[in-house]
């Protein structure tokens, strides 16, 4: 079953918006807006320049907002293809997300969630939008070029 597509609440919240699919596909919802306001301290921006972007979360953030919820998460880089697809078989075969975080085609620093593997080298992600989200194809050879880490959230 693909994972549930979640449109982003704010043009920063990817990877909030891929933890609210995957809350919601195992039967314990929690939307973004309730992440931002219970989770303030953990998400919030430091630098007043960039307050405007409060949600976005780094690698850091998104563990600890994890931890406070709960749930464990484990952060991954690797770039041997045989390696990684076992790691995701074995994440989704236990129910748990793959949240992958790169610089998405080169442009904008994203996260988006593992929803299948298709085929070797072919995965199928929940990428969150903003304002529309939708399930897309990418390549393991696209994602080693965006600069791909993964968490595993369970």
């Amino acid at each position: 079953m693909p994972a549930t597509l979640v449109d982003q609440l704010t043009p920063y919240t990817c990877s909030l918006a891929c933890l609210e699919s995957y809350f919601i596909d195992v039967q314990k919802p929690l939307s973004q807006a309730d992440m931002l306001k219970r989770h303030y301290q953990i998400l919030q921006v430091h630098d007043p320049k960039h307050r405007h972007e409060y949600g976005a979360a780094d690698d850091g953030k998104i563990i600890g907002l994890c931890t406070a919820l709960g749930y464990s998460a484990g952060l991954y880089m690797d770039f041997r293809q045989q390696e990684v697809e076992k790691v995701f078989q074995d994440a989704l075969g236990k129910k748990s997300a793959v949240l992958i975080l790169c610089f998405w085609g080169n442009q904008d620093h994203h996260c988006v969630r593992l929803s299948d593997v298709k085929m070797p080298g072919v995965y199928e992600v929940m990428c969150p939008g903003f304002p529309t989200s939708g399930l897309v194809n990418v390549t393991f050879p696209s994602l080693v070029s965006w600069g791909f880490r993964f968490l595993i959230v369970s």
